[in-house]
């Protein structure tokens, strides 16, 4: 988040916002046209840059099982819910880091 306010202050040779103040104050934020996923785990004074397209993802079956064996004093049920999924980015050199050193 601090990256974004920082780039939302900066300004050309002539005084005026790069990035115009409409798009600060929308619920979905965009630069030049690219849609912005602001994360707080994100470190500090760095952007990725990359592709929905670039990065994939799948899932498998979702498995339960219930029992009531374990809790039968209780008059309670036990529920394990397992699933699989995993991603990765085929072409790394597609992304890029983008440091911003704020002054």
């Amino acid at each position: 988040y601090g990256v974004w306010a920082y780039l939302l202050k900066l300004r050309d040779a002539e005084g005026r916002l790069i990035i115009s103040p409409d798009v600060a104050n929308t619920p979905t934020p965009a630069l030049f046209g690219l849609p912005v996923h602001l994360d707080g785990m994100a470190p500090d004074g760095k952007i990725l840059v990359n592709s929905i397209g670039d990065v994939y993802s799948a899932t498998g079956d979702i498995n339960i099982a219930r029992t009531d064996d374990r809790y039968f004093e209780r008059d309670s049920f036990g529920v394990r819910l397992t699933f699989r999924f995993g991603w990765g980015v085929p072409y790394p050199d597609h992304l890029a880091v983008i440091t911003v050193n704020k002054k």
